[in-house]
């Protein structure tokens, strides 16, 4: 069996995430350090690296998506279902903190991108927190998280749960 393929009866969800998670654990030690000074990269608390470099570590994440979301699909059978199932993305607030272009090419911006597509493109609904948090930090001038770590703070949660009550409220069942 192709260590990537999902289709094969023989094996029960619970194998097919123990054979992902040992193919994952193998590969996660490619990207840990930049080759150049041997010193960790990150971009929004993700290690980072370059596709050219690390092509496995994209085509996993890609794979992860697709086999992420093809299990939400199931469970969430129909449109409308679907529609009702709510995927908040978070953003990079360090950049936005900072006043930083994104790095469209970072490994971080280039899953996230590929998630909301593929969400989107399944009918699920998505809330991209990227320009919502970036218009308001420039507005108010407030953090969204601790400055101890990247969890979100009482404002942060408020924040968001604001963008998904203006989503529901908008729902037609």
């Amino acid at each position: 069996m192709n260590e990537l393929d999902s289709s094969s009866p023989e094996y029960g969800f619970a194998d097919m995430i123990r054979i992902r998670w040992d193919v994952i654990s193998k590969v996660r030690v490619i990207f840990l350090t930049n080759k150049t000074n041997n010193q960790p990269i990150y971009d929004a608390n993700i290690i980072e690296s370059s596709e050219s470099k690390t092509p496995i570590r994209y085509q996993y994440g890609r794979y992860a998506t697709k086999y992420f979301l093809s299990n939400i699909k199931q469970l969430r059978g129909t449109k409308l279902e679907r529609k009702m199932t709510i995927f908040v993305i978070d953003s990079n607030r360090e950049r936005i903190y900072q006043n930083k272009e994104l790095d469209k090419n970072s490994f971080y911006e280039n899953m996230r991108s590929h998630f909301i597509k593929n969400a989107k493109d399944n009918g699920f609904t998505v809330i991209d927190m990227q320009e919502l948090f970036k218009s308001d930090y420039e507005i108010n001038k407030r953090r969204f998280n601790s400055i101890y770590d990247g969890h979100w703070n009482a404002y942060g949660h408020y924040f968001i749960s604001e963008k998904i009550y203006d989503k529901v409220k908008n729902f037609k069942f």
